[in-house]
């Protein structure tokens, strides 16, 4: 029997998916835990619907941030903050500085996008790696100066 799970099920199939099970399986655990439903013909065009629509949405966003990679590429972020005597500066650099420079720039990204290997503690150009959603990746240059 051909039946639409409605979740996931351990070693039958992730939700969404259509599945061959036997016809005791699908009547007695499947369908009574309200774990899937008979696969219809409406079921079955409903589900493709969703995940055409799923993917339609996920290549937009993909899209969306890959357009700000490409945009971060051409920027250039400077922070000014205080350095000694050997261009260190006082404290450091994190992800919350370089979201506030990018903000005040109109770039809207999120914190924990921004991969730092460690805080920024040197005076200079330094390459900011950038974690998007979706798998996108994306680079650009952070300048300090001293104050």
């Amino acid at each position: 029997m051909k039946v639409l799970l409605l979740q996931d099920v351990r070693g039958v199939g992730q939700k969404n998916d259509i599945v061959d099970v036997n016809e005791g399986y699908a009547r007695n655990f499947l369908i009574s835990k309200k774990l899937a439903a008979a696969a219809t013909d409406s079921a079955v065009r409903s589900v493709q619907h969703e995940k055409t629509a799923k993917q339609e949405k996920e290549l937009a966003n993909k899209k969306k941030y890959q357009d700000i990679a490409d945009k971060l590429k051409s920027m250039e972020v400077i922070i000014v903050t205080k350095v000694g005597e050997k261009g260190k500066a006082f404290g450091s650099i994190g992800a919350a500085q370089i979201k506030k420079a990018l903000d005040a720039q109109g770039v809207d990204i999120e914190e924990e996008w921004i991969a730092l290997e460690g805080p920024i503690k040197t005076t200079g150009v330094s390459t900011v790696a950038l974690k998007f959603p979706h798998g996108v990746y994306g680079a650009f240059g952070v300048t300090i100066k001293p104050e």
